[in-house]
């Protein structure tokens, strides 16, 4: 490949990555890759996820487990990288929810579906006993409030 082609290949992608028009945010695009490279996260469609999170409402006893054992165990990975607010922050980019900063010990988070409040809240509570912290959870219509 000449130089003038290699100059030619980057402006064009400086172009696609930073053009007003449909701007890329770099740090989620980092994450993507993290997390997909190595294989052990997948892309799902919102349908999908939204059926998915509908029957987790029929989970048993031991369904409800395994998903805080989940949890508990992202949670003691993840601790040593990010602190609890980046692992939201994580899971924000993922599109499992938006996250709405009220002031620096509450937190409002938005599921991308209402069906999903419960398996994120439960997956969650697994996520706080890997990180080792008593965050106060209250689901609310549509949304969820973590007080720090």
């Amino acid at each position: 490949m000449s130089k003038s082609e290699l100059l030619r290949k980057i402006i064009t992608f400086y172009y696609e990555m930073f053009n007003v028009e449909n701007l890329l945010n770099l740090e989620n695009i980092k994450v993507y890759i993290m997390l997909l490279s190595k294989g052990e996260h997948l892309i799902i469609d919102v349908a999908h996820w939204d059926l998915f999170m509908g029957i987790s409402k029929h989970f048993d006893d031991a369904s409800w487990q395994e998903l805080n054992k989940i949890g508990r165990e992202h949670g003691e990975q993840w601790r040593e990288k990010v602190d609890f607010i980046g692992f939201l922050k994580l899971l924000e980019c993922c599109n499992w929810f938006s996250i709405v900063k009220m002031n620096d010990t509450k937190y409002i988070l938005i599921p991308k579906t209402e069906n999903s409040i419960d398996f994120i809240t439960g997956f969650l509570e697994g996520v706080c006993e890997g990180y080792e912290i008593q965050p106060k959870m209250i689901k609310l219509k549509g949304k969820i409030l973590i007080k720090l």
